[in-house]
């Protein structure tokens, strides 16, 4: 006789209880607690950056007038080294005059 028995059941095969899987009254709560936090932080620098932009409209016309140049972080920053140390009164005017830029990108 073999092993297995052709009219018994096997081993192959052993099916899964099924339970029943049900969410607690306090899991709706917990991802309450969760992603509240998350949204309220993403609105809140989402707001500070609109105030930072309207309390400094210079910064944020600096910033918009380099990304249309597609200037990099590092040419930004020399931008506003150069300025500073020409004491000429807005970066702006360095990025608007060929020459200076040149001579800042340096």
């Amino acid at each position: 006789m073999s092993p297995m028995n052709a009219t018994g059941p096997t081993m192959l095969h052993k099916p899964v209880a099924q339970e029943a899987h049900q969410l607690s009254s306090a899991a709706p709560l917990g991802w309450l607690l969760v992603t509240v936090p998350i949204v309220g932080v993403g609105v809140w620098f989402g707001l500070r950056r609109q105030r930072h932009a309207r309390t400094h409209p210079q910064e944020h016309a600096f910033r918009a007038l380099g990304r249309r140049m597609k200037l990099r972080q590092r040419d930004m920053q020399a931008v506003r080294v150069y300025a500073r140390s020409a004491g000429i009164d807005s970066p702006i005017a360095v990025l608007m005059d060929p020459n200076r830029l040149q001579e800042a990108i340096k």
